[in-house]
């Protein structure tokens, strides 16, 4: 029995498996898989794409500079300042969900370091708890909203439709239109 046979478009065939190759690395059943906990790397001259049978769409691509595309497969061409991770195709509508359990929570945090605050320093948290809102900067939560739609600014319990909460609280509205920076607040 061959382990395997390359055809005459070049085109590599292995027979059902599992197939053992150098003594942690198996073949079967369509599956790629590593032994006794190795890890299992993937190298290549160029990207990595990980495509469905028919190759007519790419599910993934790894680029050789680092960055990751799901559902494309040029994230290396969006702004360099957030192409690391590019999620959709620029069809319709697309998405990510963070998706935890009912009593924990959802969790986008903006990092520059890993100790202490650092690995938190701005964020988006939702508590499912809670049915909380959480917009952090500067490693503290700064906006909170629940699901009666009551927003806090300097608070993380609002009591009223906008709660502004601070020891000197200056509420300031500026009509930048005008010469005269006058503005006008209805309170009906």
């Amino acid at each position: 029995t061959s382990l395997f046979s390359i055809r005459n478009d070049g085109r590599v065939d292995i027979p059902v498996g599992p197939v053992n190759i150098g003594n942690n690395l198996y073949l079967d059943n369509n599956e790629i898989w590593a032994q006794n906990s190795n890890n299992l790397n993937v190298k290549a001259a160029g990207d990595v794409k990980i495509q469905p049978n028919d190759g007519a769409t790419t599910a993934a691509t790894f680029k050789s500079d680092g960055n990751v595309g799901i559902g494309n497969t040029n994230p290396s061409d969006f702004h360099t300042s957030a192409r690391n991770l590019v999620v959709g195709d620029g069809v319709g509508s697309q998405g990510i969900t963070i998706y935890a359990q009912n009593n924990a929570g959802s969790n986008l945090y903006l990092a520059d370091g890993t100790a202490g605050d650092q690995a938190y320093r701005g964020y988006i948290s939702y508590s499912h708890s809670a049915e909380k809102l959480s917009l952090g900067a500067g490693g503290q939560t700064r906006i909170t909203a629940t699901n009666a739609g009551l927003v806090g600014i300097g608070t993380l319990t609002p009591d009223t439709l906008l709660h502004l909460e601070a020891s000197d609280p200056v509420l300031k509205i500026r009509d930048s239109s005008t010469s005269d920076n006058t503005a006008t607040l209805w309170l009906q």
